[in-house]
């Protein structure tokens, strides 16, 4: 996500946060990858980052 995009985000976009969704996925032919964190309640995306989450 570039610097615009993320000072778009609502700053209380983690109050009365309780059920979210985190996907990954992938785009210009599968080697760059996009984190999302969503509010399945209001289908708003609460965090975004480049990159992939490292498996535990």
């Amino acid at each position: 996500m570039n610097e615009s995009s993320r000072q778009e985000l609502d700053p209380n976009r983690l109050d009365d946060l309780f059920i979210l969704g985190v996907d990954e996925i992938s785009y210009r032919k599968h080697h760059n990858y996009l984190t999302l964190v969503t509010n399945h309640e209001t289908g708003k995306i609460v965090y975004g980052a480049e990159g992939k989450v490292p498996r535990a």
